[in-house]
């Protein structure tokens, strides 16, 4: 029975190692899954891709000023279409005749 006891305190302390591993792992889970930690990540994330795609924009912007400002008057233009066809007398040219389902319930 000598043979058994050295072998069965190898065998427990291999039990042993493997518990504290694992042991070692679910707290390293758990500080890597809580709510918090998930978060900051997030937040970072979201920071780094936000400051990548605003240094992108700065340098898109700068290669194409002609283009960025045509595009801000033809949405200038669009959001003050109404107004303008005032000011020019078209504004009633532009609206839509009722439907046929409205027009005999007057």
């Amino acid at each position: 029975m000598t043979d058994i006891d050295p072998r069965l305190a190898e065998d427990r302390a291999l039990r042993n190692a493997a518990l504290a591993v694992l042991k070692a792992d679910i707290e390293h889970a758990k500080t890597t899954f809580a709510p918090k930690s998930i978060a900051r990540r997030t937040g970072t994330r979201m920071k780094e891709g936000a400051e990548e795609v605003y240094d992108l924009a700065i340098d898109k912007a700068d290669d194409n000023r002609g283009v960025i400002a045509v595009l801000i008057g033809a949405l200038f233009l669009f959001l003050a279409r109404q107004p303008i066809l005032e000011i020019l007398g078209l504004g009633d040219a532009f609206e839509s005749e009722p439907d046929d389902g409205e027009a005999g319930h007057g």
